[in-house]
């Protein structure tokens, strides 16, 4: 793969494709047992996938977030920086646009063949727009696994989508294949912050420590990977002159698998909530650190997701 940029002095190679093994469910678990991740490419419609990216990219140019790029074809960045954006608006289009994508006949039977039984999607909360803009670090996701957010649970995977072509430049999604069989990793905080809950700098686990392969590839739409809850990932850099990376993930778990509040919580909820809680934790003097401390450990072993509830639970701890 041409261009490949490199990390800590490895090369990325590429990542294992596993349409072969969509009839082979032996060959299948297999695959996922010894690398956390399948890949597959032109699994999902394509078409379907461009005609929600060009009623997202509609919204984006209302927005001022894109221009139509020079020569008319397509769109591209304004220049507009993250902190232009309405960010309700930015995060409310995954409730709006993804079951176009994810509830569709295609998608369900392709993720019923993945997990080999009936699956469900997590709600609005379990879904997220990426939009990566160039040359923004300071919204990079670092490297990370879902799960240290969500430890009440081991059962669901992560779906990822690309929404339009994403050249190495473009800041593909890298995994570290097999970093799932060494476990929970610490997480620190890093320098980098979240655009879906503003304010709270990302957990992350730094390059230098994570000795596994990296693997990514040049993503096209109707590609799609499923990795594990504790596989190590992370959104690498977009150094592109005017290219906004557009993708999607979900989670999915088996619908034989309990639920918990953070399948069926919206978005907008989970921010209200945060917000109701650091205005009860700041009283008592819980700031920075400890509070994030106290909501990540709330939210991740599952508490009902009421101010009331984990705020009581995270104030007895101070």
């Amino acid at each position: 793969m041409s261009g490949w940029q490199e990390t800590g002095g490895r090369a990325y190679s590429e990542l294992r494709v596993s349409n072969d093994h969509l009839a082979d469910p032996a060959a299948l678990e297999a695959a996922w047992r010894r690398d956390g991740y399948l890949f597959f490419r032109s699994v999902l419609d394509a078409d379907e996938i461009s005609s929600v990216r060009r009623l997202i990219e509609a919204e984006l140019l209302e927005q001022g977030i894109m221009v139509p790029a020079e020569g008319g074809a397509g769109v591209a960045w304004s220049g507009k920086p993250m902190e232009g954006f309405d960010d309700a608006y930015m995060h409310s289009l995954p409730q709006r646009y993804f079951p176009q994508l994810l509830e569709t006949p295609t998608t369900t039977a392709f993720l019923e063949a993945v997990f080999g039984e009936p699956v469900r999607l997590w709600g609005a909360s379990g879904s997220t727009l990426r939009h990566i803009m160039p040359n923004d670090p300071l919204h990079v996701s670092p490297p990370h696994q879902d799960r240290v957010y969500i430890r009440h649970t081991d059962l669901f995977r992560t779906l990822w989508l690309p929404l339009a072509p994403v050249p190495p430049e473009a800041g593909p999604l890298a995994v570290a294949e097999a970093s799932h069989l060494s476990g929970l990793r610490d997480h620190e905080e890093q320098e980098a912050f979240s655009y879906v809950l503003p304010g709270r700098r990302q957990l992350g686990v730094a390059l230098r420590d994570i000795p596994e392969r990296w693997c990514s590839a040049e993503y096209q739409p109707g590609d799609a990977l499923v990795f594990s809850s504790e596989l190590l990932h992370w959104g690498r850099p977009n150094s592109t002159r005017n290219q906004v990376r557009l993708s999607l993930d979900a989670r999915v778990q088996p619908l034989s698998a309990p639920r918990s509040w953070q399948t069926e919580t919206s978005l907008e909820e989970l921010r209200g909530f945060r917000a109701d809680c650091q205005a009860l934790l700041e009283e008592r003097g819980v700031v920075g650190k400890e509070f994030e401390r106290m909501i990540t450990g709330g939210w991740s072993n599952g508490h009902q997701c009421c101010r009331l509830t984990v705020a009581d639970r995270c104030c007895q701890q101070t």
